[in-house]
Order: structure tokens, then C-alpha cells, then sequence
């Protein structure tokens, strides 16, 4: 756990954490998406953009850094939202004693 200087007042950005839930389909079988837990702001940096080859054309995965308020209930199980693209969860790093945490999550492709 660091110690480190957090201004809250950076958390100007709007984003949505999305918790798994498990819902039965039209022939009961069981299938997971996603339902809002709630929004919060945040402040949110780009981490890395790397390119990769992938047949004939490049994709992108987009690493963020989303630091907010710290919430015991999020895990890495659940999804960011942000400018409405999904991000899945790859670390959560607990800061100040419990006060803030810095999530990076990864932007989920098409």
C-alpha cells in the first residue's frame, strides 16, 4: 500500500463501474454481463497504446489509469465505462491507507 499526495480535485472525469451479474437466457443457460454499480469521478491517464499486427491490419490495446475514492467492493471482476468504451480491470492498487485506489484496466476491443 503507498503513500503517496492525492488531489481529489483531479477527479474530474466521469466513468461508470460495471458489476458482473448472471442472468438466464431464453433456453436457461446461464450467461454473464454486466449491470452499473455505480459512477464515480475520477482521474483518469493514458498508461500505454501499443500496436500489434493481427492479420492484415494493426490493433490497438489501450492501458489506462483510473484513480478514485477507494470502494472495498470492486474487484477485478468488474468493468470500467468511459466515454463509452468498457475496460477490463487488471490490477487495483489500494493507496493512503485505504483512501484512494488506482485501477488499471485495459480498453476492451470489438
Amino acid at each position: 500500500m503507498k503513500k503517496e499526495s492525492i488531489n481529489s480535485g483531479n477527479f474530474t472525469e466521469q466513468i461508470a463501474w460495471m458489476q458482473p451479474v448472471a442472468v438466464k437466457d431464453s433456453y436457461v443457460q446461464t450467461k454473464r454481463t454486466f449491470s452499473q454499480y455505480k459512477t464515480d469521478f475520477a482521474e483518469v491517464n493514458p498508461l500505454t497504446i501499443d500496436e500489434m499486427p493481427v492479420a492484415s491490419r494493426i490493433q490497438y490495446s489501450e492501458t489506462y489509469t483510473f484513480t478514485t475514492f477507494y470502494d472495498a467492493a470492486i474487484n477485478s471482476k468488474y468493468q470500467i465505462t468511459y466515454n463509452s468504451e468498457n475496460y477490463n480491470i487488471l490490477k487495483i492498487e489500494k493507496i493512503n491507507m485505504f483512501l484512494f485506489m488506482r485501477v488499471t484496466a485495459i480498453k476492451i476491443e470489438d
